[in-house]
């Protein structure tokens, strides 16, 4: 089900920064962290058990995953991120020196050149996150996508599939497993049906969900008014009640 992918060396994405690094802490927190649309719009996901994917976040590159995808493994200590990145027959190492400044996250070669990531809550398309059960030539398979953008796939019997990371982006889904392996799939959701299609191979796999679709809670609620705000964890509402309403 699960093919290998060369992946590209990210370096020549960063831009020029003036100052040296220093670790301000001793890890990175797993999730969504991006570029200002100066610096390219790229977009970094790590995942909560090693998988990260890096992609441009580009709206015209709406008919399929970006030329310059890196996907892999990764790896944090305290000064030091070093991605890993696997052709399927040797794992190449990319390390960065970083500072985590609360939520800002500068990375370097240990020279001038740099790039700077704020982290962004991650929302996926709705109803995609949950368990979907499917088959293929080797019996029946449950994927289940989770809201934080990590997944877990094995077959019914209890065999093993596969774990990681995904992304959707446009039409596809991009996989970056915790092995170190990659695959892209078409995806097209349409109620109680996930349909898949491995863009490598055009195997397809029809699922169906085995659990009630699941719908993440508003940013801001106030039930009296029947108000319910979506909005970036940056912004902070003062929910206060005087003669002239909130």
């Amino acid at each position: 089900m699960f093919k290998h992918k060369k992946i590209v060396a990210i370096v020549a994405v960063l831009a020029l920064f003036a100052s040296g690094l220093s670790a301000m802490s001793e890890g990175i927190p797993a999730g969504q962290w991006v570029t200002s649309p100066q610096d390219g719009q790229y977009a970094m996901m790590l995942g909560k058990d090693g998988a990260f994917i890096f992609t441009m976040d580009d709206t015209a590159a709406a008919k399929g995953i970006h030329p310059d995808t890196d996907t892999g493994t990764y790896t944090v200590d305290a000064d030091t991120l070093t991605l890993l990145q696997s052709d399927g027959t040797s794992t190449t190492p990319t390390s960065f020196l970083y500072r985590l400044d609360s939520n800002i996250l500068t990375l370097s070669e240990g020279t001038n050149d740099a790039l700077t990531f704020t982290w962004k809550p991650y929302h996926l398309p709705s109803g995609l996150a949950g368990q979907w059960e499917g088959k293929d030539e080797n019996g029946s398979f449950v994927f289940t996508f989770e809201e934080d953008s990590s997944f877990h796939a094995a077959y019914t019997d209890g065999r093993e599939i596969s774990s990681g990371l995904y992304l959707p982006v446009a039409s596809s889904l991009l996989f970056a497993f915790n092995n170190g392996n990659y695959m892209e799939m078409t995806y097209q959701l349409s109620g109680d049906a996930l349909d898949l299609q491995n863009s490598a191979t055009g195997e397809e796999f029809h699922t169906k969900r085995l659990d009630e679709v699941k719908t993440r809670s508003a940013a801001f609620e106030n039930k009296d008014l029947g108000i319910s705000l979506d909005v970036d964890s940056s912004i902070t509402i003062n929910d206060t009640n005087n003669d002239e309403g909130i």
